[in-house]
């Protein structure tokens, strides 16, 4: 494996074990459209694409990353390579953030910049195969790029996770603009391609942009647009606040067996009662 590849993984896999281990570093550095607005956080336009919501989805954006990463590292360079990868995590996020700027959102995730390595190298590796099962079943680029995009719109439908699939979009169509930036000679090759690929992406964007369905699920949302929050806004809450507790007690049962339950707070014995009282109640 490449040499940056390798190390762009390794800091995933350090981040997210780091995430999943403390919610503090998961809250911190995840994407959340009110805090980079509000406070100016813009750090969390990068930091959040090195962050997975479990060792699952890491996997997947993992084995993505790999197969479109080493390929490109080992016939551009490492510094394309980086350019390309953390420029669509940024464009992917600034994407979700003009979508969820009145909204309180949380998302995590590298498929912004796997999705712009994707579509990247469909112009500068064409006739590129994927070994999904390696000696036994391959796929070419453009039909594995299909079926990642097709998987990050049924997510964005089902909204069923905190995973950023609204992110993959921009992060694709900016990593082929970086892309047609770097290597235009060889991007404008395929100029029928690049013409659908560009159309279809921007007709997409249209249509997100015009009747963008997340507020029609009603998102808990902030500022000038705050009154529109309904009933579905009350779930979603009610919800979120849930994961929030819940990840809140394993970190204090953690500290528990590690440390013993003398090593607990005044306001850590609190909520461990709460929610013992809560459990005894449902």
């Amino acid at each position: 494996m490449s040499t940056l590849t390798s190390l762009l993984l390794a800091v995933t896999a350090i981040v997210t074990f780091l995430g999943l281990r403390n919610p503090s570093v998961l809250s911190r550095y995840s994407f959340k459209p009110d805090r980079i607005l509000g406070e100016k956080q813009w750090d969390r336009l990068i930091s959040s694409g090195f962050l997975h919501v479990d060792w699952m989805h890491f996997l997947m954006n993992a084995v993505s990353f790999y197969f479109f990463a080493d390929t490109l590292e080992r016939v551009y360079g490492g510094p394309a390579l980086c350019v390309i990868y953390l420029g669509s995590i940024v464009g992917g996020n600034l994407l979700a953030l003009y979508f969820h700027r009145h909204h309180f959102y949380t998302a995590v995730g590298a498929s912004g910049g796997v999705c712009g390595l994707i579509f990247a190298s469909l112009f500068l590796l064409p006739g590129m195969q994927i070994s999904v099962f390696p000696g036994l079943l391959s796929v070419p680029g453009w039909l594995y790029a299909i079926a990642f995009l097709l998987g990050s719109y049924y997510g964005m439908r089902s909204l069923a996770d905190n995973i950023g699939h609204d992110a993959h979009f921009g992060g694709a169509i900016v990593g082929l603009l970086i892309a047609l930036a770097l290597y235009p000679a060889l991007v404008l090759v395929q100029p029928m391609f690049l013409a659908l690929v560009l159309g279809l992406s921007g007709l997409l964007l249209w249509y997100l942009v015009r009747r963008p369905f997340m507020q029609g699920l009603e998102f808990p949302v902030f500022g000038p647009e705050a009154p529109k929050a309904g009933r579905r806004y009350k779930d979603y809450e009610d919800t979120r606040r849930a994961k929030e507790s819940r990840a809140e007690i394993d970190r204090i049962l953690d500290k528990i067996a590690r440390q013993g339950i003398a090593s607990l707070t005044a306001a850590e014995r609190t909520k461990l009662d709460a929610y013992a009282k809560s459990q005894r109640r449902d």
